[in-house]
């Protein structure tokens, strides 16, 4: 899904820039959608939902 909608997920540019995060789960994926017209993402971090994600950015 992500692949083919990068968009979806909420924008994180407060921790880096071009991040963003989808929750699958207990878990949040943690992404940067990548650009030159191909469906990619680069998968940063995933974290389950109750950890302090400032500890990780």
């Amino acid at each position: 899904m992500l692949v083919r909608q990068p968009l979806i997920g909420e924008s994180r540019e407060e921790l880096l820039s071009g991040l963003r995060s989808f929750p699958v789960g207990n878990f949040v994926i943690y992404y940067r959608p990548l650009s030159a017209g191909r469906y990619a993402v680069e998968i940063v971090r995933v974290l389950h939902g109750a950890r302090d994600i400032h500890e990780f950015f």
